[in-house]
């Protein structure tokens, strides 16, 4: 009867271990994280002109795998038809990572217009990011908002990246 007995509690405490494991485990899984670093001003004079060899620039420091880079992009001159953007990262020593475009049906006033990377190392943290629009005009060129209270004029940008929930439901 106790030899059963010590087999029910031990069956019990092994299960309640296997339990609280899993829910170790849980906090480990990696959740995605939308955070707006600025949202910059929004007055038509806070636009960076992006067409041509025009470009700009940001670091940005990621808590987790990088996902997407969001930036307020505008039809700076209303134009009839717009070119796409192009999202450049590059590590900080200047070494390429990927190249994507933001194309113009993304492009909407007061939205953050996404580039999607998926070739990015999983343990890249600190990356130069360059906006441009190298098919634009004078006449059509995209706005990039940055923000005109920041002496350094950040520029209006947010980031998607995995990071694991516990760090998730710390950064909420």
């Amino acid at each position: 009867m106790q030899s059963c007995l010590y087999m029910r509690l031990s069956t019990i405490l092994l299960s309640m271990a296997a339990g609280g494991a899993a829910l170790v485990g849980i906090l480990f899984l990696p959740v995605t994280h939308q955070r707006i670093l600025t949202a910059g001003t929004d007055i038509f004079e806070s636009h960076h002109a992006l067409y041509g060899q025009h470009t700009k620039s940001a670091e940005i420091v990621f808590e987790g795998k990088i996902q997407s880079v969001g930036a307020i992009l505008v039809n700076l001159r209303r134009a009839a038809a717009l070119s796409p953007a192009e999202v450049t990262m590059y590590m900080l020593e200047g070494t390429p990572v990927e190249r994507q475009r933001i194309q113009p049906e993304s492009i909407q006033d007061d939205t953050f217009a996404w580039a999607h990377f998926t070739d990015v190392p999983r343990d890249l943290r600190n990356v130069t990011i360059i906006f441009s629009a190298p098919e634009a005009s004078t006449s059509n060129a995209l706005g990039l908002r940055f923000n005109a209270e920041d002496p350094a004029h950040s520029l209006a940008l947010a980031v998607r990246e995995d990071v694991p929930l516990h760090r998730f439901i710390k950064l909420w």
